[in-house]
């Protein structure tokens, strides 16, 4: 009888740690590491990435937790071994072509002195990074050794492989005399309504531009135009110019085609002080509803053959256009709950198994007593 009490207690202790360490996995589905800069010192309390065995052993990084990855396409890359704890030495770690090892920083692993040392949650987090799982680096230039926003976003799962957009913005021009550079917020949710943010950026000529015209392009399987075609001159879309040079002197002459998933716009003024030539001078905004269903990354596009303008002595320019990426949220916070955290059902479960195992031992004793 002792002995299938203690089988059957062995059991339900085993299951309790592996719900337990299923639940801190799944945490880290979508978590995002914060990093500061690329193969510089570390800095307390912050994220850094290294490319390369020298880097990494002038990086002052024996404090932190270390993860070894290797690069599988793009900006995704697999964890290749267990996270490195720190010990206070540097370990030496073999680069294979394409390898980066990403370190996490913080003077304390407790979740109480948050506080103090803020970084704290990221280094928790880091701990828990098993081999296999993969890393996806956002606002990261390895080759320029930049990172603005740096984010190394964990999933369990290979993500899919990104677009190269640049293929589809076509070749840029040659001598360009201004740049549209187009944004949108980095993260969506399905139903929300978002503004697609074009900007005038370096204007070559000196007199300044009286007329642009561009298309932006959008993904009609995951986005809805807000403002429609009125049968008319379309004078809503007048409101897309939020920003001008004597913004009362501009107006807009615009159309969504939908059988092309572009808008057609075009702003321009006849007032010779009022041409665009700062960075900046003219900003368009263009409302689009994500759609329900939508998922993964959504782009927004202004090929560079398809915007011209005309400067303020009446000349024909050229210039280059952009595009703007949009991931579904993960509605992780980068800081986020003391851990552990987990899905509630599995912390029940846990709950559950511990009381099993209380009562197991209850019985192991009366028993023993009994014998």
């Amino acid at each position: 009888m002792k002995k299938k009490l203690i089988i059957l207690l062995i059991a339900c202790l085993i299951a309790a740690i592996g719900v337990n360490a299923a639940a801190q996995e799944d945490d880290l589905d979508g978590y995002e590491f914060n990093i500061l800069a690329v193969d510089q010192m570390i800095t307390a309390e912050s994220g850094l990435i290294l490319t390369s065995a020298s880097a990494l052993q002038n990086s002052g990084v024996g404090w932190s937790v270390l993860i070894h990855c290797g690069k599988e396409s793009g900006n995704v890359y697999v964890v290749k071994q267990d996270v490195i704890e720190p010990t206070g030495t540097i370990p030496n770690i073999s680069f294979a072509p394409g390898d980066i090892v990403i370190a996490i920083h913080s003077s304390t692993s407790n979740p109480d002195l948050a506080d103090t040392y803020p970084n704290v949650f990221q280094k928790l987090n880091a701990l828990k990074v098993k081999s296999g799982m993969y890393i996806t680096l956002k606002n990261i230039d390895l080759a320029a050794k930049t990172a603005s926003n740096g984010k190394a976003v964990v999933s369990m799962t290979k993500p899919e492989a990104p677009k190269d957009y640049n293929d589809l913005m076509g070749e840029m021009v040659e001598d360009p005399q201004y740049k549209l550079d187009v944004t949108a917020p980095a993260h969506y949710v399905p139903g929300q309504t978002l503004d697609v943010t074009i900007t005038l950026k370096n204007v070559v000529p000196e007199s300044g531009l009286s007329l642009i015209h561009f298309y932006l392009y959008y993904d009609a399987d995951k986005v809805e135009p807000v403002v429609k075609n009125d049968n008319n001159l379309n004078e809503e879309m007048e409101n897309f110019l939020i920003t001008a040079p004597n913004r009362n002197k501009w107006e807009g002459i615009s159309k969504l085609d939908e059988e092309q998933n572009r808008y057609d716009i075009s702003f321009a003024t006849a007032s010779t002080d009022s041409a665009a030539k700062e960075d900046g001078s003219l900003v368009i905004k263009v409302p689009f509803k994500i759609k329900s269903t939508a998922t993964g990354t959504i782009a927004w596009q202004v090929p560079h053959r398809m915007t011209e303008a005309l400067d303020n002595d009446l000349n024909k320019v050229y210039g280059n256009g952009g595009f703007a990426l949009s991931t579904l949220s993960t509605g992780t916070s980068s800081a986020p709950p003391k851990v552990p955290t987990g899905d509630p059902s599995s912390v029940y479960m846990l709950i559950a198994s511990v009381i099993i195992l209380a009562g197991i031992t209850v019985a192991i004793r009366a028993s023993v007593r009994r014998t």
